[in-house]
C-alpha cells in the first residue's frame, strides 16, 4: 500500500481495506494503465487554488504535501466514485491499479510539476489544504480545542496531453461559490470537479518552479 502520498490519495488508503456497502463496477485491466509507465516528452505543471463563497481566491500551502495522476479509464473513474459514497464501508482497491500513475511533490505557491509524461488521458487529483488563523474546532458539536488547520477539499479533473505538447502550465480551480453554474460535472460522480485554465501573464511571471522528478506510483513505495 502506498505511504506518504497527498491527502487525496491518503484518504484513498484510508478505504482500500474496508469491505462492504459500495462496490466498484468495473474491474480493473492492467493493460488499459499500462501506457503510463512509458517516459514521454510532455512536462505538466499544475497550480491549484480555491475559491470561496465569496469568489476570494485561497491557495494551498504544504499541507496539501503531493498531487496525483492517475490514468483515465472507468476504472480510475470509479475510485471517485467509491470513495466519494456516503456508505462507511467500501469495497478495497484492486492493489494492482495502485502502481500506475505519478506523484509530484508541493512547491511554494501551491504548484506540482510532473516531467516525462507520455501523450494520454490523465486524471489530476488534488487536495486544497492551508493554516488558518486559530479557530474553535467542535468535534459531533462539543468543543476539542483550536486548530489552525482548514478542511480538506479534494478535488479532481481531466486532462489530455497530446504527443507534440511541451510543458503545459495549468491552473486547478476548485469553485465553492455555489452560484456559478458552469463548474464541470461528471455523469455520477458528486466529488468535485476542477476548472483547468491557463495560466496568465501574473501567474508566469510571479510562480516559480523547478522540475523536480515526479515519482512512478509502483515505485512510491519503495521511497
Amino acid at each position: 500500500m502506498l505511504k506518504n502520498t497527498s491527502l487525496l490519495l491518503a484518504c484513498m488508503a484510508a478505504v482500500f481495506s474496508l469491505q462492504g456497502c459500495e462496490s466498484f463496477k468495473v474491474k480493473f485491466n492492467p493493460q488499459d494503465a499500462a501506457w503510463t509507465n512509458k517516459t514521454g516528452d510532455t512536462t505538466l505543471v499544475l497550480h491549484g487554488y480555491m475559491l470561496d463563497a465569496h469568489h476570494k481566491e485561497i491557495s494551498c500551502d504544504a499541507l496539501a504535501r503531493n498531487a496525483v495522476l492517475a490514468p483515465d479509464t472507468p476504472y480510475y473513474r470509479e475510485w471517485i466514485r467509491v470513495i466519494d459514497s456516503p456508505w462507511r464501508f467500501k469495497s478495497s482497491v484492486d492493489k494492482h491499479s495502485q502502481e500506475f500513475g505519478r506523484i509530484a511533490p508541493y512547491q511554494q505557491g501551491c504548484v506540482f510539476t510532473f516531467p516525462d509524461l507520455p501523450a494520454g488521458k490523465w486524471l489530476i487529483f488534488m487536495a486544497m489544504q492551508h493554516h488558518i488563523a486559530s479557530s474553535p474546532l467542535f468535534i459531533n458539536n462539543h468543543y476539542a480545542g483550536s486548530t489552525n488547520i482548514s478542511d480538506i477539499y479534494s478535488t479532481w479533473a481531466a486532462i489530455e496531453l497530446k504527443p507534440e505538447d511541451g510543458i503545459i502550465k495549468k491552473n486547478v480551480v476548485l469553485n465553492k461559490n455555489p452560484k456559478i453554474k458552469d463548474v464541470p460535472q461528471s455523469t455520477g460522480l458528486n466529488m468535485p470537479e476542477s476548472h483547468l485554465t491557463d495560466w496568465t501573464a501574473e501567474e508566469q511571471s510571479s510562480l516559480h518552479f523547478s522540475i523536480i522528478p515526479s515519482i512512478h506510483a509502483k515505485d512510491y513505495k519503495k521511497k
